[in-house]
């Protein structure tokens, strides 16, 4: 019992802290970094920007991230399953753009994946 909580004030931490830095580049740069920021009909807002090397026209792939189980040592319950394809219309600027849907049904907070070279 006292293990389980241990675990939960130090996530809760860890959670509270990374809030506390919405607004830095370091939150952008590592946290949100591909996030969908928005879905309306098909168009999206992605938090992927010139910064990134995001050019229109360029093709990104789109993931939906799940976690499933524990908290356990060498273990991997992190999931990507792909849910489509989004291409870039525009940059809005160093840290987003707008995309069209090109396939697929993508939701706030997936995640694109711009691929480089």
């Amino acid at each position: 019992m006292f293990r389980t909580l241990l675990r939960f004030l130090a996530i809760a931490s860890f959670v509270g802290s990374i809030a506390a830095c919405s607004g830095t580049p370091f939150y952008h740069e590592h946290m949100m970094r591909g996030q969908v920021a928005s879905v309306e009909g098909s168009k999206v807002v992605v938090c992927i920007g010139s910064e990134d090397g995001a050019e229109p026209g360029m093709i990104l792939d789109v993931s939906n991230v799940s976690y499933s189980g524990s908290i356990t040592e060498g273990t991997d319950n992190y999931r990507r399953e792909l849910v489509g394809k989004i291409r870039i219309d525009s940059i809005i600027d160093k840290h987003f753009a707008r995309a069209s849907i090109v396939d697929g049904n993508i939701k706030p907070n997936d995640v694109a994946e711009l691929k480089r070279d």
